[in-house]
Protein backbone atom coordinates (compact mmCIF):
# COMPACT_ATOMS: atom_id res chain seq x y z
CA UNK A 1 0.00 0.00 0.00
CA UNK A 2 1.42 3.36 -1.01
CA UNK A 3 0.93 6.32 1.33
CA UNK A 4 1.68 10.02 1.03
CA UNK A 5 3.86 11.70 3.61
CA UNK A 6 1.59 14.55 4.74
CA UNK A 7 4.57 16.91 5.20
CA UNK A 8 6.71 16.20 2.12
CA UNK A 9 3.93 14.83 -0.16
CA UNK A 10 6.27 12.02 -1.19
CA UNK A 11 5.07 8.46 -1.71
CA UNK A 12 6.14 5.58 0.53
CA UNK A 13 5.30 1.89 0.14
CA UNK A 14 4.30 -0.39 3.03
CA UNK A 15 3.51 -4.10 3.23
CA UNK A 16 1.53 -6.50 5.42
CA UNK A 17 1.20 -5.52 9.07
CA UNK A 18 3.71 -2.68 8.80
CA UNK A 19 1.17 -0.18 7.48
CA UNK A 20 1.12 2.89 9.78
CA UNK A 21 -2.01 4.86 10.79
CA UNK A 22 -3.27 6.95 7.88
CA UNK A 23 -6.02 9.35 6.85
CA UNK A 24 -7.92 8.60 3.65
CA UNK A 25 -9.65 10.88 1.13
CA UNK A 26 -13.08 10.41 -0.39
CA UNK A 27 -13.87 12.66 -3.33
CA UNK A 28 -15.36 12.87 -6.80
CA UNK A 29 -12.92 12.55 -9.69
CA UNK A 30 -12.73 15.66 -11.86
CA UNK A 31 -10.56 16.97 -14.68
CA UNK A 32 -6.87 17.35 -13.97
CA UNK A 33 -6.44 14.71 -11.26
CA UNK A 34 -2.84 13.86 -10.29
CA UNK A 35 -1.78 10.33 -11.25
CA UNK A 36 0.92 8.06 -9.83
CA UNK A 37 3.09 8.86 -12.85
CA UNK A 38 2.65 12.61 -12.25
CA UNK A 39 3.91 12.17 -8.68
CA UNK A 40 7.31 11.06 -10.01
CA UNK A 41 7.92 14.69 -11.06
CA UNK A 42 6.84 17.18 -8.35
CA UNK A 43 6.82 20.07 -10.81
CA UNK A 44 4.49 18.23 -13.20
CA UNK A 45 2.22 17.18 -10.34
CA UNK A 46 1.96 20.72 -8.95
CA UNK A 47 0.73 22.01 -12.32
CA UNK A 48 -2.33 19.73 -12.32
CA UNK A 49 -5.72 21.02 -11.11
CA UNK A 50 -5.99 18.18 -8.60
CA UNK A 51 -2.76 19.09 -6.83
CA UNK A 52 -4.46 21.67 -4.61
CA UNK A 53 -6.95 19.06 -3.42
CA UNK A 54 -4.15 16.66 -2.43
CA UNK A 55 -2.17 19.42 -0.74
CA UNK A 56 -5.12 20.74 1.29
CA UNK A 57 -6.11 17.21 2.29
CA UNK A 58 -2.60 16.45 3.55
CA UNK A 59 -2.56 19.74 5.47
CA UNK A 60 -5.79 18.78 7.22
CA UNK A 61 -4.47 15.29 7.99
CA UNK A 62 -1.17 16.69 9.35
CA UNK A 63 -3.11 19.11 11.55
CA UNK A 64 -4.77 16.07 13.15
CA UNK A 65 -1.33 14.45 13.63
CA UNK A 66 -1.57 11.94 10.80
CA UNK A 67 1.84 11.37 9.29
CA UNK A 68 0.51 9.52 6.28
CA UNK A 69 -2.46 9.82 3.94
CA UNK A 70 -3.96 7.91 1.00
CA UNK A 71 -5.50 9.33 -2.17
CA UNK A 72 -6.80 6.98 -4.87
CA UNK A 73 -5.74 9.21 -7.79
CA UNK A 74 -2.00 9.14 -7.05
CA UNK A 75 -1.38 6.19 -4.71
CA UNK A 76 -2.29 3.50 -7.28
CA UNK A 77 -0.35 2.81 -10.47
CA UNK A 78 -3.31 2.37 -12.78
CA UNK A 79 -1.08 1.41 -15.70
CA UNK A 80 -0.51 -1.92 -13.93
CA UNK A 81 -3.59 -4.12 -14.31
CA UNK A 82 -2.50 -6.42 -11.49
CA UNK A 83 -1.97 -3.53 -9.08
CA UNK A 84 -5.27 -1.93 -10.07
CA UNK A 85 -7.12 -5.23 -9.54
CA UNK A 86 -5.49 -5.78 -6.13
CA UNK A 87 -6.25 -2.20 -5.07
CA UNK A 88 -9.93 -2.30 -6.06
CA UNK A 89 -10.40 -5.64 -4.32
CA UNK A 90 -8.73 -4.19 -1.19
CA UNK A 91 -10.28 -0.74 -1.24
CA UNK A 92 -13.18 -1.40 1.13
CA UNK A 93 -10.73 -2.72 3.72
CA UNK A 94 -8.43 0.26 3.20
CA UNK A 95 -11.29 2.65 3.95
CA UNK A 96 -12.49 0.63 6.94
CA UNK A 97 -8.97 0.47 8.45
CA UNK A 98 -8.21 4.17 7.93
CA UNK A 99 -7.81 6.20 11.11
CA UNK A 100 -10.08 8.83 9.63
CA UNK A 101 -11.83 9.59 6.33
CA UNK A 102 -12.10 13.08 4.87
CA UNK A 103 -14.84 13.62 2.26
CA UNK A 104 -14.30 16.58 -0.04
CA UNK A 105 -17.48 17.93 -1.69
CA UNK A 106 -16.32 20.29 -4.43
CA UNK A 107 -19.85 21.46 -5.30
CA UNK A 108 -20.91 22.57 -1.80
CA UNK A 109 -20.26 26.01 -0.31
CA UNK A 110 -21.22 26.64 3.31
CA UNK A 111 -20.15 30.32 3.54
CA UNK A 112 -21.54 33.37 1.77
CA UNK A 113 -19.21 34.51 -1.04
CA UNK A 114 -19.69 38.21 -0.24
CA UNK A 115 -19.71 38.27 3.55
CA UNK A 116 -17.89 35.07 4.49
CA UNK A 117 -20.58 34.27 7.04
CA UNK A 118 -21.87 30.74 7.37
CA UNK A 119 -25.00 29.94 5.37
CA UNK A 120 -28.05 28.50 7.18
CA UNK A 121 -28.42 24.74 7.23
CA UNK A 122 -32.04 25.02 6.12
CA UNK A 123 -33.72 27.70 3.99
CA UNK A 124 -33.27 31.29 5.07
CA UNK A 125 -33.05 34.96 4.01
CA UNK A 126 -30.48 37.75 4.38
CA UNK A 127 -31.30 41.39 3.56
CA UNK A 128 -34.54 40.17 2.01
CA UNK A 129 -32.72 37.83 -0.38
CA UNK A 130 -33.21 34.04 -0.23
CA UNK A 131 -30.11 32.07 0.72
CA UNK A 132 -29.19 28.71 -0.75
CA UNK A 133 -29.23 26.42 2.26
CA UNK A 134 -26.32 24.15 3.12
CA UNK A 135 -28.66 21.17 3.32
CA UNK A 136 -29.93 21.73 -0.22
CA UNK A 137 -26.38 21.90 -1.57
CA UNK A 138 -25.34 18.91 0.52
CA UNK A 139 -28.27 16.77 -0.65
CA UNK A 140 -27.71 17.76 -4.30
CA UNK A 141 -23.96 17.12 -4.24
CA UNK A 142 -22.64 14.90 -7.03
CA UNK A 143 -20.69 13.03 -4.35
CA UNK A 144 -23.92 11.15 -3.48
CA UNK A 145 -24.45 10.07 -7.10
CA UNK A 146 -21.16 8.28 -7.63
CA UNK A 147 -20.74 4.53 -7.25
CA UNK A 148 -17.40 4.52 -5.46
CA UNK A 149 -18.43 6.96 -2.71
CA UNK A 150 -21.03 4.50 -1.34
CA UNK A 151 -18.38 2.25 0.22
CA UNK A 152 -16.39 5.34 1.17
CA UNK A 153 -19.36 6.46 3.28
CA UNK A 154 -20.08 3.07 4.85
CA UNK A 155 -16.66 1.50 5.46
CA UNK A 156 -14.92 4.17 7.64
CA UNK A 157 -15.86 4.38 11.31
CA UNK A 158 -16.44 8.11 10.78
CA UNK A 159 -16.26 10.62 7.94
CA UNK A 160 -15.54 14.34 8.14
CA UNK A 161 -17.20 16.31 5.34
CA UNK A 162 -15.61 19.44 3.84
CA UNK A 163 -16.96 21.97 1.35
CA UNK A 164 -15.18 23.33 -1.74
CA UNK A 165 -13.07 25.71 0.37
CA UNK A 166 -12.26 23.04 2.98
CA UNK A 167 -14.63 24.45 5.60
CA UNK A 168 -16.05 21.75 7.85
CA UNK A 169 -19.65 20.71 7.11
CA UNK A 170 -19.86 18.06 9.83
CA UNK A 171 -19.09 14.43 10.64
CA UNK A 172 -21.00 11.33 9.62
CA UNK A 173 -22.25 11.01 13.19
CA UNK A 174 -23.44 14.64 13.27
CA UNK A 175 -25.11 14.40 9.84
CA UNK A 176 -26.68 10.99 10.40
CA UNK A 177 -30.31 12.02 9.78
CA UNK A 178 -29.72 13.78 6.42
CA UNK A 179 -27.34 11.01 5.32
CA UNK A 180 -30.01 8.37 5.92
CA UNK A 181 -32.55 10.48 4.02
CA UNK A 182 -30.25 11.24 1.09
CA UNK A 183 -28.66 7.81 0.60
CA UNK A 184 -31.33 5.39 1.83
CA UNK A 185 -28.66 3.51 3.78
CA UNK A 186 -29.93 2.09 7.07
CA UNK A 187 -29.06 4.15 10.12
CA UNK A 188 -27.51 1.19 11.92
CA UNK A 189 -25.15 0.56 9.01
CA UNK A 190 -23.98 4.19 9.09
CA UNK A 191 -23.53 3.80 12.84
CA UNK A 192 -21.12 0.92 12.34
CA UNK A 193 -23.02 -2.34 11.81
CA UNK A 194 -21.62 -4.57 9.09
CA UNK A 195 -23.44 -4.24 5.73
CA UNK A 196 -23.90 -8.02 5.74
CA UNK A 197 -26.49 -7.52 8.48
CA UNK A 198 -29.01 -6.40 5.85
CA UNK A 199 -30.25 -8.21 2.76
CA UNK A 200 -28.51 -8.35 -0.59
CA UNK A 201 -31.48 -6.60 -2.24
CA UNK A 202 -31.36 -3.71 0.22
CA UNK A 203 -27.62 -3.21 -0.32
CA UNK A 204 -28.16 -3.27 -4.07
CA UNK A 205 -30.89 -0.63 -3.69
CA UNK A 206 -28.36 1.75 -2.11
CA UNK A 207 -26.36 1.62 -5.35
CA UNK A 208 -29.33 1.60 -7.72
CA UNK A 209 -29.20 5.32 -8.53
CA UNK A 210 -25.43 5.74 -8.43
CA UNK A 211 -23.33 5.88 -11.57
CA UNK A 212 -19.72 5.33 -12.57
CA UNK A 213 -17.75 6.52 -15.59
CA UNK A 214 -17.18 2.95 -16.78
CA UNK A 215 -19.93 0.32 -16.86
CA UNK A 216 -17.70 -2.27 -15.22
CA UNK A 217 -17.14 -0.07 -12.18
CA UNK A 218 -20.84 -0.28 -11.25
CA UNK A 219 -19.98 -3.83 -10.21
CA UNK A 220 -16.38 -3.36 -9.07
CA UNK A 221 -17.30 -0.56 -6.64
CA UNK A 222 -19.59 -3.00 -4.79
CA UNK A 223 -17.09 -5.80 -4.16
CA UNK A 224 -16.38 -4.77 -0.58
CA UNK A 225 -20.03 -4.13 0.20
CA UNK A 226 -20.73 -7.82 -0.51
CA UNK A 227 -17.40 -9.10 0.80
CA UNK A 228 -16.43 -10.82 -2.45
CA UNK A 229 -13.35 -10.74 -4.63
CA UNK A 230 -13.05 -11.19 -8.36
CA UNK A 231 -10.60 -10.28 -11.13
CA UNK A 232 -11.19 -7.09 -13.08
CA UNK A 233 -11.84 -7.36 -16.81
CA UNK A 234 -12.25 -3.88 -18.21
CA UNK A 235 -13.98 -4.17 -21.55
CA UNK A 236 -16.55 -6.74 -20.37
CA UNK A 237 -19.21 -4.04 -19.89
CA UNK A 238 -22.34 -5.08 -18.00
CA UNK A 239 -21.13 -8.67 -17.76
CA UNK A 240 -19.17 -7.45 -14.73
CA UNK A 241 -22.39 -7.03 -12.76
CA UNK A 242 -23.56 -10.51 -13.74
CA UNK A 243 -20.20 -11.88 -12.53
CA UNK A 244 -20.61 -9.99 -9.26
CA UNK A 245 -23.96 -11.68 -8.65
CA UNK A 246 -22.46 -15.06 -9.50
CA UNK A 247 -19.76 -14.45 -6.87
CA UNK A 248 -22.43 -13.50 -4.32
CA UNK A 249 -24.26 -16.76 -5.06
CA UNK A 250 -21.11 -18.72 -4.19
CA UNK A 251 -20.99 -17.34 -0.64
CA UNK A 252 -24.57 -16.41 0.23
CA UNK A 253 -27.98 -18.10 0.40
CA UNK A 254 -29.82 -14.75 0.52
CA UNK A 255 -32.56 -15.16 -2.09
CA UNK A 256 -33.39 -11.45 -2.09
CA UNK A 257 -30.71 -11.29 -4.81
CA UNK A 258 -33.47 -12.43 -7.17
CA UNK A 259 -36.04 -9.81 -6.04
CA UNK A 260 -35.42 -7.12 -8.65
CA UNK A 261 -37.70 -5.33 -11.10
CA UNK A 262 -37.79 -6.01 -14.83
CA UNK A 263 -37.80 -3.10 -17.27
CA UNK A 264 -39.76 -5.17 -19.80
CA UNK A 265 -42.29 -8.00 -19.74
CA UNK A 266 -39.61 -10.68 -20.07
CA UNK A 267 -36.00 -10.91 -18.91
CA UNK A 268 -33.53 -12.32 -21.40
CA UNK A 269 -30.82 -12.22 -18.71
CA UNK A 270 -32.14 -15.15 -16.73
CA UNK A 271 -32.68 -14.69 -13.01
CA UNK A 272 -29.80 -12.22 -12.48
CA UNK A 273 -30.29 -8.46 -12.80
CA UNK A 274 -28.48 -6.60 -15.61
CA UNK A 275 -27.54 -3.66 -13.34
CA UNK A 276 -28.02 -2.26 -9.80
CA UNK A 277 -30.77 0.01 -11.17
CA UNK A 278 -33.19 -2.94 -11.21
CA UNK A 279 -33.07 -2.98 -7.38
CA UNK A 280 -34.37 0.58 -6.97
CA UNK A 281 -37.70 -0.72 -5.59
CA UNK A 282 -36.17 -3.43 -3.38
CA UNK A 283 -35.11 -1.35 -0.36
CA UNK A 284 -37.86 -2.85 1.84
CA UNK A 285 -36.92 -6.49 1.21
CA UNK A 286 -35.32 -8.39 4.07
CA UNK A 287 -33.96 -11.89 4.38
CA UNK A 288 -36.00 -14.03 6.78
CA UNK A 289 -33.85 -14.56 9.90
CA UNK A 290 -33.32 -18.07 11.15
CA UNK A 291 -34.13 -19.65 7.80
CA UNK A 292 -31.44 -20.99 5.52
CA UNK A 293 -32.30 -20.40 1.89
CA UNK A 294 -32.84 -23.11 -0.65
CA UNK A 295 -29.77 -24.68 -2.13
CA UNK A 296 -28.94 -23.28 -5.54
CA UNK A 297 -25.96 -23.27 -7.88
CA UNK A 298 -24.86 -22.15 -11.32
CA UNK A 299 -24.67 -24.92 -13.90
CA UNK A 300 -24.18 -25.16 -17.67
CA UNK A 301 -27.99 -25.10 -17.93
CA UNK A 302 -28.25 -21.92 -15.88
CA UNK A 303 -29.19 -21.37 -12.25
CA UNK A 304 -30.45 -24.55 -10.62
CA UNK A 305 -32.72 -23.78 -7.68
CA UNK A 306 -35.49 -25.40 -5.68
CA UNK A 307 -38.39 -23.04 -4.93
CA UNK A 308 -42.03 -23.32 -3.83
CA UNK A 309 -44.13 -22.51 -6.91
CA UNK A 310 -47.73 -21.27 -6.81
CA UNK A 311 -49.59 -21.43 -10.16
CA UNK A 312 -50.50 -17.86 -11.08
CA UNK A 313 -51.43 -17.81 -14.76
CA UNK A 314 -51.61 -20.65 -17.24
CA UNK A 315 -47.86 -21.15 -17.51
CA UNK A 316 -46.71 -18.52 -15.01
CA UNK A 317 -45.86 -19.30 -11.40
CA UNK A 318 -45.19 -17.21 -8.33
CA UNK A 319 -41.91 -18.52 -6.93
CA UNK A 320 -41.70 -17.84 -3.19
CA UNK A 321 -38.35 -16.60 -1.90
CA UNK A 322 -37.04 -16.83 1.65
CA UNK A 323 -37.34 -13.11 2.16
CA UNK A 324 -40.05 -10.64 3.08
CA UNK A 325 -41.19 -7.09 2.45
CA UNK A 326 -40.95 -5.36 5.80
CA UNK A 327 -43.27 -2.39 5.22
CA UNK A 328 -46.03 -4.09 3.22
CA UNK A 329 -49.62 -3.15 4.07
CA UNK A 330 -52.07 -5.95 4.78
CA UNK A 331 -55.24 -5.52 2.71
CA UNK A 332 -57.67 -6.76 5.36
CA UNK A 333 -56.46 -4.67 8.30
CA UNK A 334 -54.56 -1.90 6.55
CA UNK A 335 -51.74 -2.43 9.05
CA UNK A 336 -48.06 -2.66 8.19
CA UNK A 337 -46.71 -6.19 8.40
CA UNK A 338 -44.17 -8.54 6.89
CA UNK A 339 -45.17 -10.31 3.70
CA UNK A 340 -43.49 -13.11 1.81
CA UNK A 341 -41.83 -12.02 -1.45
CA UNK A 342 -42.33 -13.95 -4.68
CA UNK A 343 -41.08 -13.49 -8.23
CA UNK A 344 -42.88 -14.45 -11.42
CA UNK A 345 -41.42 -17.26 -13.53
CA UNK A 346 -42.80 -18.62 -16.78
CA UNK A 347 -42.38 -22.20 -17.92
CA UNK A 348 -40.71 -22.10 -21.34
CA UNK A 349 -42.24 -25.46 -22.29
CA UNK A 350 -38.84 -26.65 -23.46
CA UNK A 351 -38.24 -30.28 -24.43
CA UNK A 352 -36.18 -30.96 -21.30
CA UNK A 353 -38.74 -29.46 -18.90
CA UNK A 354 -38.14 -27.44 -15.72
CA UNK A 355 -36.81 -24.47 -17.73
CA UNK A 356 -38.15 -21.11 -16.63
CA UNK A 357 -37.68 -17.40 -17.39
CA UNK A 358 -38.30 -14.24 -15.34
CA UNK A 359 -41.42 -12.33 -16.41
CA UNK A 360 -43.60 -9.46 -15.24
CA UNK A 361 -47.32 -9.96 -14.60
CA UNK A 362 -49.60 -6.93 -14.63
CA UNK A 363 -46.53 -4.70 -14.55
CA UNK A 364 -45.13 -6.39 -11.43
CA UNK A 365 -41.85 -8.34 -11.45
CA UNK A 366 -42.26 -9.38 -7.84
CA UNK A 367 -45.03 -9.10 -5.27
CA UNK A 368 -45.45 -9.76 -1.56
CA UNK A 369 -48.25 -11.91 -0.17
CA UNK A 370 -49.54 -12.66 3.30
CA UNK A 371 -47.84 -15.72 4.80
CA UNK A 372 -51.22 -16.99 6.04
CA UNK A 373 -54.39 -16.78 3.91
CA UNK A 374 -57.65 -15.41 5.30
CA UNK A 375 -60.17 -17.80 6.82
CA UNK A 376 -61.50 -20.17 4.18
CA UNK A 377 -64.22 -22.74 4.08
CA UNK A 378 -63.17 -26.36 3.71
CA UNK A 379 -64.49 -26.42 0.16
CA UNK A 380 -62.61 -23.29 -0.84
CA UNK A 381 -59.39 -24.50 0.78
CA UNK A 382 -59.51 -27.73 -1.23
CA UNK A 383 -59.79 -25.81 -4.50
CA UNK A 384 -57.16 -23.12 -3.83
CA UNK A 385 -53.79 -23.47 -5.56
CA UNK A 386 -51.05 -24.87 -3.36
CA UNK A 387 -47.34 -24.11 -3.39
CA UNK A 388 -45.31 -27.05 -4.59
CA UNK A 389 -41.54 -27.20 -4.24
CA UNK A 390 -39.87 -27.84 -7.56
CA UNK A 391 -36.28 -27.88 -8.81
CA UNK A 392 -36.01 -25.67 -11.87
CA UNK A 393 -33.41 -24.15 -14.17
CA UNK A 394 -33.29 -20.50 -15.22
CA UNK A 395 -30.91 -20.08 -18.19
CA UNK A 396 -28.33 -17.33 -17.95
CA UNK A 397 -29.23 -15.95 -21.35
CA UNK A 398 -32.25 -16.40 -23.61
CA UNK A 399 -33.34 -15.21 -27.01
CA UNK A 400 -36.94 -14.26 -27.70
CA UNK A 401 -37.50 -17.46 -29.65
CA UNK A 402 -36.92 -19.33 -26.35
CA UNK A 403 -39.71 -17.41 -24.62
CA UNK A 404 -43.27 -18.76 -24.65
CA UNK A 405 -46.20 -16.59 -25.64
CA UNK A 406 -45.05 -16.11 -29.22
CA UNK A 407 -45.82 -19.69 -30.25
CA UNK A 408 -48.88 -20.32 -28.05
CA UNK A 409 -52.39 -18.94 -28.09
CA UNK A 410 -54.83 -18.98 -25.20
CA UNK A 411 -58.46 -19.72 -24.77
CA UNK A 412 -61.24 -21.51 -22.88
CA UNK A 413 -62.31 -25.09 -23.31
CA UNK A 414 -65.90 -25.71 -22.25
CA UNK A 415 -65.71 -29.05 -20.49
CA UNK A 416 -69.29 -29.33 -19.24
CA UNK A 417 -72.42 -27.22 -18.93
CA UNK A 418 -74.94 -28.64 -16.49
CA UNK A 419 -78.50 -29.22 -17.83
CA UNK A 420 -78.04 -26.84 -20.77
CA UNK A 421 -76.68 -26.65 -24.29
CA UNK A 422 -74.72 -23.99 -26.16
CA UNK A 423 -77.08 -22.08 -28.46
CA UNK A 424 -74.77 -19.41 -29.83
CA UNK A 425 -71.13 -18.28 -29.50
CA UNK A 426 -69.41 -14.97 -30.10
CA UNK A 427 -67.03 -14.53 -31.82
CA UNK A 428 -68.16 -17.40 -33.99
CA UNK A 429 -64.95 -17.53 -36.05
CA UNK A 430 -62.91 -18.41 -32.92
CA UNK A 431 -65.19 -21.21 -31.77
CA UNK A 432 -64.16 -24.84 -32.36
CA UNK A 433 -67.35 -26.84 -31.79
CA UNK A 434 -65.52 -30.18 -32.10
CA UNK A 435 -63.56 -29.84 -28.87
CA UNK A 436 -65.48 -26.91 -27.34
CA UNK A 437 -62.53 -24.54 -27.58
CA UNK A 438 -62.91 -20.75 -27.77
CA UNK A 439 -59.61 -19.02 -28.55
CA UNK A 440 -59.08 -15.45 -27.44
CA UNK A 441 -58.04 -12.65 -29.81
CA UNK A 442 -55.01 -10.54 -28.86
CA UNK A 443 -55.59 -7.13 -27.36
CA UNK A 444 -56.46 -5.35 -24.12
CA UNK A 445 -60.10 -6.47 -23.92
CA UNK A 446 -61.30 -7.88 -20.61
CA UNK A 447 -64.31 -9.86 -21.82
CA UNK A 448 -63.63 -11.30 -25.27
CA UNK A 449 -66.07 -14.18 -25.65
CA UNK A 450 -69.75 -14.88 -24.92
CA UNK A 451 -71.76 -18.10 -24.87
CA UNK A 452 -75.55 -18.15 -24.97
CA UNK A 453 -76.75 -21.31 -23.23
CA UNK A 454 -80.16 -22.63 -22.27
CA UNK A 455 -82.64 -25.42 -21.64
CA UNK A 456 -86.41 -25.74 -21.59
CA UNK A 457 -86.63 -23.59 -18.43
CA UNK A 458 -84.31 -20.65 -18.98
CA UNK A 459 -81.40 -19.10 -20.83
CA UNK A 460 -78.17 -17.64 -19.48
CA UNK A 461 -74.93 -16.19 -20.82
CA UNK A 462 -71.32 -17.09 -19.98
CA UNK A 463 -68.80 -14.28 -20.41
CA UNK A 464 -65.16 -15.29 -20.83
CA UNK A 465 -61.92 -13.30 -20.94
CA UNK A 466 -58.62 -12.40 -19.37
CA UNK A 467 -57.88 -9.57 -17.02
CA UNK A 468 -54.55 -7.74 -17.06
CA UNK A 469 -51.73 -10.23 -16.63
CA UNK A 470 -53.79 -13.04 -18.26
CA UNK A 471 -55.82 -13.72 -15.14
CA UNK A 472 -58.77 -15.90 -16.31
CA UNK A 473 -62.18 -14.23 -16.08
CA UNK A 474 -65.49 -16.15 -16.05
CA UNK A 475 -68.96 -14.71 -15.39
CA UNK A 476 -72.47 -16.20 -15.66
CA UNK A 477 -75.46 -13.88 -16.11
CA UNK A 478 -79.20 -14.59 -16.48
CA UNK A 479 -80.65 -14.14 -19.94
CA UNK A 480 -83.24 -11.74 -18.51
CA UNK A 481 -80.47 -9.25 -17.82
CA UNK A 482 -79.52 -9.06 -21.51
CA UNK A 483 -81.66 -7.21 -24.09
CA UNK A 484 -81.13 -9.77 -26.86
CA UNK A 485 -84.33 -8.73 -28.59
CA UNK A 486 -82.53 -5.50 -29.57
CA UNK A 487 -79.39 -7.27 -30.81
CA UNK A 488 -78.74 -9.28 -33.91
CA UNK A 489 -75.66 -10.98 -32.42
CA UNK A 490 -74.08 -11.66 -29.04
CA UNK A 491 -71.57 -8.87 -29.65
CA UNK A 492 -73.98 -6.45 -28.05
CA UNK A 493 -73.77 -8.37 -24.79
CA UNK A 494 -70.27 -7.05 -24.19
CA UNK A 495 -71.50 -3.45 -24.25
CA UNK A 496 -74.35 -4.21 -21.86
CA UNK A 497 -72.33 -6.01 -19.17
CA UNK A 498 -72.07 -2.97 -16.83
CA UNK A 499 -75.88 -2.51 -16.95
CA UNK A 500 -76.48 -5.81 -15.21
CA UNK A 501 -77.05 -5.54 -11.46
CA UNK A 502 -74.12 -7.00 -9.46
CA UNK A 503 -76.38 -9.41 -7.57
CA UNK A 504 -77.56 -10.93 -10.83
CA UNK A 505 -74.19 -12.14 -12.06
CA UNK A 506 -71.69 -14.65 -10.77
CA UNK A 507 -67.91 -14.33 -10.85
CA UNK A 508 -65.68 -17.37 -11.04
CA UNK A 509 -66.17 -18.72 -7.51
CA UNK A 510 -63.66 -21.51 -7.24
CA UNK A 511 -60.59 -22.59 -9.13
CA UNK A 512 -57.93 -25.22 -8.98
CA UNK A 513 -54.79 -25.58 -11.04
CA UNK A 514 -53.49 -28.58 -12.84
CA UNK A 515 -50.41 -29.07 -15.03
CA UNK A 516 -50.90 -26.49 -17.78
CA UNK A 517 -54.38 -25.14 -17.28
CA UNK A 518 -56.88 -23.64 -14.89
CA UNK A 519 -60.17 -25.40 -14.17
CA UNK A 520 -62.91 -22.95 -13.17
CA UNK A 521 -66.41 -23.52 -11.85
CA UNK A 522 -68.90 -20.64 -11.97
CA UNK A 523 -72.36 -20.89 -10.43
CA UNK A 524 -75.39 -18.59 -10.23
CA UNK A 525 -78.90 -19.15 -8.88
CA UNK A 526 -81.80 -17.29 -10.52
CA UNK A 527 -85.48 -17.91 -9.77
CA UNK A 528 -84.59 -21.15 -7.98
CA UNK A 529 -82.67 -22.33 -11.04
CA UNK A 530 -78.96 -23.13 -10.68
CA UNK A 531 -76.62 -22.44 -13.59
CA UNK A 532 -73.20 -24.09 -13.38
CA UNK A 533 -70.40 -24.52 -15.89
CA UNK A 534 -66.96 -26.16 -15.77
CA UNK A 535 -64.40 -24.36 -17.93
CA UNK A 536 -60.80 -25.26 -18.64
CA UNK A 537 -58.55 -22.24 -19.27
CA UNK A 538 -55.73 -23.66 -21.34
CA UNK A 539 -53.35 -23.10 -24.19
CA UNK A 540 -52.72 -24.70 -27.55
CA UNK A 541 -50.01 -24.31 -30.15
CA UNK A 542 -50.73 -21.72 -32.79
CA UNK A 543 -51.33 -23.30 -36.20
CA UNK A 544 -51.02 -21.45 -39.45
Amino acid sequence: MRLLDTETLKLHEFFGDNIPPYAILSHRWEDGEVSFQDMQDPHTASQKAGWTKIKRFCEKAARYSYEYAWVDTCCIDKTSSSELSESINSMYQWYSKASYCYAYLSDVRIRDVRTGTKLPWSSGFRDGEPLLSVYHQFAESQWFTRGWTLQELIAPWDVLFYDMEWWTIGTKAELLDPLVEITGVDRRILEGDHPGEVSVAKRMSWASKRMTTRDEDRAYCLLGLFDVNMPLLYGEGRKAFLRLQEEIIKTSDDESLFAWSLRSLVSTDGILAPSPAEFSKSSSIEAIPGHGGHEYSLTNKGLKITLPLIPWDMDVYLALLRCRESNAVTQDSGETSSKIVGIFLRDTKGPTGNRFVRVAVGGDSWISIDPYPMQLTESEERRLPKAEEKTIYVPRRLTYKDIPGLTFMYGFQIQRIYDATILEVYPEERWDSTDGYLTMPPGPQITTGVLLCGNEHAKFTVLLGFREGFQPFVRIQPFACMPFQERETLQGVLDDVPKCAPERRAEMLFGRWKTNSFVATAVITENDLRYEVDIDVSQRRRTG
